[in-house]
């Protein structure tokens, strides 16, 4: 009985042993190999319709032939406007390095020994495939290759800061009727003040354009009504010209309100 014992506990053991055995030769103990996480690419800027008509541009600008860095030029954004003034335009922004400050050919000139980011803002008319218009850094026009910094106004006898308020009695578009829509209009107003005197009002309307944006973003115009209107109460602040009794809105600050005209 002891012997017939023995002999099963013998069996028993082996069939354990060759059980651990066999499940430990399946399992890996080593610890499995990580993939790394791919590090995200930069996605690339796809060729955009009228690029190459863009970016040639700038690289003949006189600003990127004189100092213009090779590589540096770069495609920011691109958006087609659609009917822009009168002609079909894609505007894009690019931006570039000059070894030196300033735009244009500055040969001559004292030029310090610094690296300078410029942005440029260009109108490619998408009809004839040529750049409309071309600002770098919102002071210097590419096209022209003059400098459009605005210069502060030069305050004498006759102009000087008004603010003005009165009811509209008269006044409008100054522009013929049949001309052209896709250059700056002047309007002018005639206000009646609360002591019976009048003075006039006036503001320019520009076109959509980089240099337009510009002159509008100067100065801040706000009907009630969506449009100025004959019996509006207006206040207005900007320079008096004294000889054409003309409050004129143009300048950093100015502005121009209407009210519905009430007791």
């Amino acid at each position: 009985m002891k012997k017939t014992i023995s002999l099963v506990l013998a069996i028993v053991m082996v069939l354990t042993i060759g059980v651990t055995s066999i499940n430990c030769s399946s399992v890996d103990t080593t610890n499995p190999a990580v993939s790394p996480t791919p590090t995200p690419t930069a996605p690339k800027v796809t060729q955009v319709p009228f690029q190459k008509t863009a970016e040639d541009f700038i690289k003949n600008s006189a600003t990127y032939k004189f100092d213009g860095i090779d590589g540096s030029l770069q495609i920011i954004e691109a958006e087609e406007y659609g009917p822009t003034s009168s002609f079909r335009s894609i505007v894009f922004t690019f931006t570039f390095q000059t070894a030196h400050p300033g735009h244009g050919d500055r040969s001559g000139q004292y030029l310090a020994q610094v690296i300078i980011n410029h942005t440029v803002v260009l109108y490619v008319d998408m009809d004839q495939d040529i750049v409309r218009t071309a600002i770098c850094d919102e002071t210097w026009d590419m096209l022209t290759e003059k400098d459009i910094s605005p210069v502060p106004p030069i305050i004498s006898e006759k102009d000087a800061p008004t603010a003005v308020s009165g009811i509209v009695i008269s006044g409008g578009d100054t522009a013929r009727p049949d001309g052209p829509l896709d250059v700056p209009h002047k309007f002018v107003y005639q206000i009646q003040q609360t002591d019976g005197t009048t003075v006039n009002v006036s503001y320019t309307a520009y076109p959509p354009s980089p240099v337009g944006d510009a002159q509008r973003a100067r100065i801040t115009l706000d009907f009630h009504d969506g449009s100025i209107n004959i019996g509006d109460r207006l206040e207005a602040f900007g320079t008096l010209d004294k000889e054409s009794n003309t409050v004129v809105v143009a300048d950093q600050g100015d502005f121009l309100k209407t009210y519905p005209h009430g007791p």
